[in-house]
């Protein structure tokens, strides 16, 4: 996901140099919520 949309390529490409940290600690928090979503539907079915 690009958090720069409509606007020149020198802006978007110092966005997604700043970017990537962030970027990877929200990609870590999706994963943990997905695998907690994931246990919290196994643990319904039982």
């Amino acid at each position: 996901m690009k958090s720069v949309v409509n606007d020149t390529d020198g802006i978007v490409r110092v966005a997604e140099s700043v970017i990537p940290e962030i970027k990877h600690q929200d990609e870590v928090r999706v994963k943990n919520c997905q695998l907690g979503l994931m246990w919290f539907r196994f643990t319904q079915d039982i």
